[in-house]
């Protein structure tokens, strides 16, 4: 359970809940590894058996083994990170909101080096992301602004294909069994 902590102020963690127990864990990234995760525990995504905390004020992802929770270092160079998908093995993208918390990307991440290897420019404020074959979609609300845009990115070539205009403020992705993607927005407020 990912644990955002206090806005600007405080440093987020993480909580386990053992379903068979029915018991929670409170701090388990910090108990293991003797440091606080950082300001904000934005969201956490398990990938080939790690775990990828994104700490959007610290602009950092904390990889951590699943199993133990062991931190394996850090993944730095991001701007308000929100979320983390695996491409394969070895890639891995992050959606931001970037500088002011509009302008927003997605980074290319060697999952081996921890290296930001591209910047992919997305609409305003990225978030969610889904992959269907080689392609991810990508809900761009606006971040501290607004926008309407789904953007498209060919993972062969960590290029953008084209952006898809849909309804105000984009933020949930899921597929459903047909491959079809249901986008959620949160709408325009005044």
């Amino acid at each position: 359970i990912v644990n955002e902590g206090a806005f600007m102020t405080g440093t987020g963690t993480i909580s386990f809940y053992s379903r068979s127990t029915g018991q929670i864990t409170n701090n388990i990234f910090e108990s293991k590894n003797s440091y606080p995760i950082g300001n904000i525990a934005q969201s956490m995504t398990v990938h080939n058996g790690k775990g990828y905390i994104i700490v959007n004020n610290a602009g950092k992802i904390e990889t951590v083994n699943i199993n133990t929770f062991e931190a394996s270092g850090p993944i730095n160079g991001l701007t308000m990170p929100r979320y983390f998908l695996g491409i394969n093995n070895n890639i891995g993208y992050v959606s931001e909101w970037g500088t002011g918390g509009i302008q927003g990307a997605v980074k290319v991440i060697d999952l081996n080096t921890k290296a930001v290897l591209q910047t992919i420019v997305t609409g305003k404020g990225a978030e969610q992301m889904v992959k269907v074959g080689d392609y991810v979609y990508v809900a761009c609300g606006g971040g501290f602004d607004t926008d309407s845009v789904i953007t498209v990115i060919n993972t062969t070539n960590h290029s953008v294909v084209t952006n898809i205009t849909v309804g105000a403020n984009p933020y949930y992705l899921k597929t459903d069994s047909n491959d079809n993607i249901w986008v959620l927005c949160k709408g325009k407020w005044n």
